[in-house]
């Protein structure tokens, strides 16, 4: 997405470009040092929960890069995401997550029902569920795509 097409969408609206904190290394305790002083790993079981799980029909390069810029501008990292292709989906665990994002027709395959309305956040289990038109349609914007998504993710994420 170029600076002016940016302007004309995002126009009135504040965005933000926040970079992730690196992480650093954690330091080595006496219990991870085994008999030849090399450091031995340990290794813990942590359930990740990603705030938002993403259903995609396809993506692209392009379409992942557009998907960056939309989710960054309301605060939300790729990292807290869990992004799922269609054909590459399993049973997931919705417990683990509290917003559920569909581009394209999706939710069968998450055997989830599918939303009555696009752009607009649905209720399911107690998570956010917000269908929308697959990524290609959205970035070619011939219909105020990114405007009803945009308006609608600022729902979901309370971004003011």
């Amino acid at each position: 997405m170029n600076r002016a097409l940016a302007s004309f969408i995002f126009s009135g609206e504040t965005l933000f470009n926040l970079k992730e904190n690196e992480k650093t290394k954690p330091e080595v305790t006496a219990e991870q040092v085994g008999p030849n002083k090399e450091v031995v790993p340990i290794i813990e079981k942590k359930l990740i929960v990603k705030s938002t799980l993403i259903l995609v029909d396809t993506i692209t390069e392009e379409t992942r890069l557009l998907l960056e810029k939309i989710m960054s501008s309301v605060n939300v990292q790729m990292t807290d995401t869990e992004l799922i292709k269609k054909e590459d989906f399993l049973p997931f665990d919705l417990s683990r997550t509290s917003n559920i994002i569909l581009f394209g027709d999706v939710a069968q395959a998450a055997n989830i029902p599918q939303p009555s309305v696009k752009y607009q956040i649905q209720s399911l289990q107690n998570k956010k569920v917000l269908a929308a038109d697959p990524l290609e349609v959205i970035s070619q914007n011939l219909t105020n795509e990114k405007r009803s998504l945009w308006t609608a993710l600022k729902l979901m994420y309370q971004v003011v």
